[in-house]
């Protein structure tokens, strides 16, 4: 059995306690040779195995200690199982142990836990950071940015502003890592609105917008096709003395070419739409032409053909001609 866990071979491990559960050992030795195979299923990273193996001892009324049970959590981590990795925080959290009592190894594997969860945008990583704190167990800084960082993968604003503000209750300061991954969150989920409040909360705290937390903030605005909050962004940017790069510019174009894909026909959006268009010029940055015929063709759907005209640095437009 030890040759089977020096050289991580899960299969071999199960197959030799197989093999001796017929041999009429007494529960306790029978017991730690199922520990043996544990850890050789965590060293493969067969979370399946290892997992199975703490039942049956479980089963068998032989009680699981934290060393084992960070075992199995250590197959589920390196097998990326969430599901199974979730499943043993709730395991360790009914152990009930003291804060006082959990080992430094098994806090670091539970942190792996959340980590691998958490770079995949997986859900169950806030659910794991739950659990450890139920656990007393104080999250660190990294641990935290890491969890709002799965929230910005799967697109999930509301969960990454809900660990952004539980932060100072953990004791922690939110930094711009956080702040910066929860307007990732709102880029990836169009959410305008939201995105500017961050952007409003990172100023007062003290943070100085560059050029890529301004393009996440325009990122929202192209997914929400809203050119009355991508203008209020340019309007930051003047007002910071930040002159848009390349990558902002398209953004902005995007903005615009959104916008004429949402149908807008409101009066106000395209108005709002022919302001960040001129006022895009008036700095001296280059819409493309894809962007101007945006603005163009809303102008035509809501019959603005003064304005149209206005718009036009091509052959005369006419809002009715066929499209």
């Amino acid at each position: 059995m030890q040759a089977c866990v020096k050289a991580a071979d899960a299969t071999k491990a199960l197959e030799v306690l197989r093999k001796m559960e017929g041999m009429g050992l007494e529960p306790k030795e029978y017991g730690k040779l199922m520990c043996s195979a544990i850890s050789a299923c965590a060293k493969a990273g067969d979370a399946s195995g290892a997992l199975e193996l703490l039942n049956r001892k479980e089963a068998m009324g032989l009680k699981g200690d934290q060393g084992i049970t960070g075992l199995v959590l250590s197959a589920c981590v390196k097998a990326g199982d969430g599901t199974k990795s979730l499943e043993m925080f709730s395991k360790m959290e009914g152990m009930g142990l003291p804060p006082g009592e959990i080992t430094v190894k098994t806090t670091m594997t539970m942190k792996s836990a959340i980590h691998t969860c958490a770079k995949g945008g997986d859900s169950r990583a806030l659910e794991m950071l739950n659990s450890m704190e139920a656990m007393g167990i104080k999250p660190d800084q990294g641990t935290v940015n890491q969890v709002i960082h799965g929230c910005a993968k799967a697109a999930d604003v509301t969960k990454a502003l809900e660990v952004l503000n539980r932060m100072e209750g953990m004791g922690l300061k939110p930094d711009e890592i956080a702040i910066n991954s929860a307007i990732n969150a709102c880029a990836k989920a169009g959410d305008a609105s939201r995105a500017l409040e961050l952007l409003d909360r990172r100023e007062v705290m003290g943070f100085k917008s560059d050029h890529g937390t301004m393009g996440l903030v325009l990122s929202s605005c192209a997914k929400a096709a809203d050119a009355t909050k991508a203008l209020e962004v340019l309007r930051k940017m003047e007002g910071m003395g930040l002159e848009p790069n390349d990558i902002n510019v398209r953004s902005i174009n995007r903005v615009l070419n959104e916008c004429a894909k949402a149908t807008c026909t409101k009066t106000a959006d395209v108005s709002s739409a022919l302001e960040l268009l001129n006022r895009m010029e008036a700095m001296g940055l280059n819409p493309d032409l894809a962007a101007m015929n945006s603005v163009i063709d809303m102008l035509a759907k809501v019959g603005d053909s003064s304005r149209c005209s206005a718009s036009w640095r091509g052959p005369a437009c006419n809002p009715t001609r066929p499209r």
